[in-house]
Parts: structure tokens; sequence; C-alpha cells
């Protein structure tokens, strides 16, 4: 199948191959039937996991650079978002990222206790 057949799409309804782009108009329902039987429960969990150390990690950074006395707090989200990208980072076998992780956890704790 070329380029062009599969952008243009094809009338028999046969399923998408690898490789190919889709056919058609029905091609953004077809890639979220490929995209949900590639990511099973544990690629799930392990994409919520990532997601949530970001926005905690995002919310740790507010706190802290605006210097509003929140300090504890936000070093405390930084503790949980090393956490859960720290567990992400285990499970999908980063192993760079998770010592990364591991120190900025370390980081967490050390800023909540100077804090205190």
């Amino acid at each position: 199948m070329t380029l062009r057949q599969s952008l243009r799409g094809l009338s028999n309804g046969s399923e998408l191959e690898p490789g190919t782009f889709g056919r058609g108009p029905l091609f953004i329902a077809g890639m979220f039937r490929v995209m949900s039987a590639r990511h099973p429960p544990r690629d799930k969990i392990a994409r919520a996991l990532e997601w949530f150390g970001v926005v905690t990690a995002i919310f740790y950074s507010l706190l802290v650079a605006s210097n509003t006395g929140y300090e504890v707090l936000g070093f405390s989200l930084l503790f949980i978002s090393a956490l859960a990208i720290g567990a992400w980072a285990w499970l999908g076998g980063h192993r760079g990222i998770l010592l990364l992780q591991a120190f900025y956890a370390s980081a967490g704790l050390f800023g909540v206790w100077r804090w205190l």
C-alpha cells in the first residue's frame, strides 16, 4: 500500500495495517482502537503516575518560587512528585530518571526538614 492510498482511504473496509497512516475519515477512530489495544492497565497506571508527578512538580515549583511561606508544602509536593515519577521510571525501565528522582525525593525531604 502506498502513502497516497492510505491517506485517501480504501473502500474494502480492511483493518489498519502496521506502517500505514489510516483509512481516510475512519483513521482517527481506528487509531483510538489501536491505541487502547497498545495500552494495557499497567501502561495506564504508568501514564497516570507520570502526569501526576508532572503536575505536582509544577505546583512545587510555583510554591517554592513564590516565596510566600508555603515552602514546606512545596517541598512535600517535590517529594510526592519524585515518588510518582520514580515509580513511572521504574515501570518503564528509565534507570537514569529513577536515579534523578531518588535525588529529588531526598532534596524534598531535606527541604521539609530545613523549613520546619
